[in-house]
């Protein structure tokens, strides 16, 4: 497939992810552009907590207890992955640990030379807190990319 101006998506997704709708879209234009995607999560506090909430018998505090919410993170990563891989979507993933959002998202659009930032519309929790929050004026205007804004099908 010829390969267009946008060759690196980066989608920030919010963990765990229920809504598959915007993961499939974006693996979609992946497919069309013959674009490659980098899901990407930011574990902040209501992350953690969620985390922490699927599983709390796993997620004693103390040694190991970060270790273990990332390990977590990266199985549902991997899964997100998976759904792109298997429609013949080069895609990776990852996450990190921070409370500032923004910064990171910003730092991995740049760091991966992302031609495009996509986020869903009505997303809550980390995705709700960027568009109405602060957390939006410093992604949209420092942003090394354009930053797409997806409609949720409702």
């Amino acid at each position: 497939m010829k390969k267009g101006p946008i060759q690196k998506i980066l989608l920030p997704v919010e963990l765990p992810r229920r809504d598959m709708s915007l993961i499939d879209y974006t693996i979609s234009l992946a497919e069309q552009l013959g674009a490659e995607i980098c899901f990407f999560a930011v574990i902040d506090s209501p992350t953690t907590l969620y985390l922490i909430k699927s599983k709390p018998a796993e997620h004693k505090r103390g040694e190991g207890f970060h270790q273990k919410v990332v390990d977590d993170a990266k199985v549902l990563i991997r899964r997100i992955v998976d759904r792109a891989t298997d429609r013949g979507v080069k895609a990776m993933g990852h996450a990190v640990v921070s409370e500032r959002t923004d910064k990171e998202i910003l730092r991995e659009a740049e760091e991966r030379g992302s031609d495009v930032i996509l986020f869903g519309d009505q997303e809550h929790g980390l995705l709700y807190k960027m568009f109405f929050g602060d957390t939006a004026d410093a992604v949209l205007d420092r942003a090394p990319c354009p930053v797409l804004v997806v409609k949720s099908e409702r």
